[in-house]
C-alpha cells in the first residue's frame, strides 16, 4: 500500500553478511516508536506497523521505503524507528534509527535514499508533538486579538469567525443562554448570626414570655409598670388592697383574696 501522497519518504537500505563474506538470510523489520502517527495534510491516522523484507539471498542487500521520521507534516515529528534482523544464523535489534527526510537523492531511484551504516543511531524516541496553531484556519480569527493561556474563544454572528472571549471566561448577560425570565423567591431560612446587629438587638429586649413581679412595699404607691408582657403585681398589705393603677389586661394580682385576673381598673 503506497504511503499518503504529501508524507515524505526514505529509503534505508543495508546488507548483511557472515565473518566469512557470505550473504546471510534474514528477514529486516522497520517498526515506528510512536503508536500513532497522524499525516496532517491528509487527515491520515497511521498506527505502529512494522514493515518487513526478506534479504537478498545473492548479495544480502535489502531496502525499505518508510515515513520519514522528520518530516514536519507528520504529528509527532523527530521520532525513530527499531531495526530487527531475525535469520537462522543472526538475531540482532538497533534501537534510535532515523528515516531523514533531506537524505541524498538516489540517482538509479530518485528517492531519498541513506544506507544504514552512514546513519548516526541515537536513542529510541517517540518524537515531538505538533502544536497545531489556529492562524491556519479561516473561521478563527486570532490576528486582531491574540488570546492569552487558557482563553475561550467565542464566536462572532458579525464576522462569522472565532475569537479570543473574556479572558475571565465570563460572558455578558445578554450573552448567556437558557437563563431563567423570572426568579420567584422560595421559602427559606436563616440563622439569626446571618442578619447584621439581630442578635445584639434581640439580647437588648425581654422575651415575650417574661412575666415579671413587682410588691408594694408597705404604706407605699406601686412602681410604674415594667416594660414586660406580663407582669403580677403583689400586695404586701392584705388590709388595706389597693389596685395598681398601671395594670392592663392580662396582669396578675396577688391580694387579700388570692391571685386574680383584672382588667385594666378593675377592683380585686
Amino acid at each position: 500500500m503506497p504511503l499518503p501522497a504529501s508524507a515524505s519518504s526514505t529509503v534505508i537500505q543495508g546488507r548483511i553478511l557472515d565473518v566469512a563474506g557470505n550473504p546471510l538470510s534474514a528477514t529486516i523489520t522497520l517498526t515506528p516508536v510512536p503508536e500513532r502517527i497522524v499525516v496532517k495534510v491528509d487527515d491520515t491516522t497511521m498506527y505502529r506497523t512494522p514493515v518487513s523484507v526478506d534479504t537478498d539471498p545473492a548479495t544480502g542487500a535489502w531496502e525499505l521505503e518508510v515515513l520519514s521520521s522528520d518530516d514536519p507534516d507528520l504529528d509527532p515529528t523527530g521520532w525513530t524507528y527499531t531495526l530487527t534482523v531475525k535469520g537462522p544464523l543472526v538475531s540482532d535489534t538497533i534501537t534510535g534509527v532515523p528515516a531523514p527526510k533531506d537524505a541524498p537523492v538516489d540517482p538509479g531511484s530518485g528517492r531519498p535514499t541513506v544506507d544504514i551504516t552512514e546513519l548516526t543511531l541515537g536513542s529510541s524516541s517517540s518524537g515531538t508533538g505538533v502544536a497545531y496553531r489556529l492562524a491556519g484556519l479561516a473561521d478563527v480569527d486570532v490576528t486582531t486579538a491574540a488570546p492569552v493561556g487558557g482563553q475561550a474563544l467565542v464566536y462572532d454572528d458579525l464576522t462569522s469567525s472565532w475569537k479570543p472571549g473574556d479572558s475571565s471566561g465570563v460572558s455578558s448577560w445578554d450573552d448567556l443562554t437558557d437563563k431563567p425570565a423570572t426568579f420567584p423567591p422560595s421559602a427559606h431560612t436563616h440563622a439569626t448570626s446571618e442578619v447584621t446587629g439581630l442578635d445584639t438587638a434581640l439580647a437588648a429586649k425581654a422575651e415575650a414570655t417574661d412575666a415579671l413581679a413587682v410588691p408594694r412595699a408597705t404604706g407605699g404607691a406601686w412602681p410604674a409598670r415594667p416594660a414586660a408582657q406580663h407582669v403580677t403585681w403583689i400586695e404586701t398589705l392584705p388590709a388595706t388592697p389597693l389596685v395598681p393603677a398601671g395594670m392592663v389586661d392580662g396582669d396578675l394580682y396577688l391580694g387579700p383574696n388570692g391571685l386574680t385576673g383584672l382588667p385594666p381598673g378593675g377592683t380585686p
